[in-house]
């Protein structure tokens, strides 16, 4: 009979570290899912603030050109389009 409370024993304490053990493996998984949370948030809000300059670019690229350059403009950054994607 000793045994056998001993072995249920052994086995409860080793339940109860199994328990603790998966616990504080959820606990790091919901902190990480966290960290890619708050990543890719600020990543979307980078990503926003980048096609704000490119656009906020462009306007002053134009302005600077004046209306009659504009057809020329955009031809040349269409040859550079073509030309970097080897069109």
């Amino acid at each position: 009979m000793a045994s056998q409370d001993e072995a249920i024993a052994k086995l409860t304490k080793e339940k109860k570290a199994l328990q603790e053990s998966h616990q504080q493996t959820l606990d790091d998984l919901q902190a990480e899912e966290d960290k890619v949370n708050t990543l890719t948030k600020a990543k979307t809000k980078l990503e926003q603030q980048v096609d704000d300059v490119r656009k906020q670019l462009f306007l002053l690229c134009v302005q600077s050109l004046g209306i009659l350059n504009i057809a020329a403009f955009l031809l040349k950054c269409l040859k550079s389009a073509t030309h970097i994607i080897g069109i």
